[in-house]
């Protein structure tokens, strides 16, 4: 399955999390119209103009999960806390991850 970031979009809470950045520095981009606002108020952040302020590298494996764990799926919330932690234990902190890696994340599939 291939998921494209421009598909994604995330709440400034998820980015907030996800980016190390504050909320409010996301309000911030909401207002200059860096992120796009819904007709409703909301605004929402792509995952592509996330993803090179996440330290790490979110493949199809980690992407096909943020949209659901942003909205409260408790499973894809630990999918991404899996996906997050096991690139914490890489050596570099970035790059692929190994195979054990990617059959945690695709086991409740």
């Amino acid at each position: 399955m291939s998921v494209t970031c421009s598909i994604i979009v995330l709440s400034l809470n998820a980015a907030a999390a996800l980016s190390g950045r504050s909320v409010r520095t996301w309000q911030r981009r909401a207002e200059e119209g860096v992120v796009q606002r819904l007709a409703d108020g909301r605004a929402l952040v792509p995952a592509d103009t996330l993803q090179p302020l996440v330290l790490v590298a979110l493949g199809d494996d980690g992407l096909q999960w943020l949209e659901p764990a942003d909205g409260g799926d408790a499973q894809a919330q630990a999918q991404v806390g899996a996906l997050l932690a096991l690139a914490a234990l890489q050596p570099d902190g970035h790059g692929e991850h190994d195979e054990r890696a990617r059959a945690c994340l695709v086991q409740a599939a």
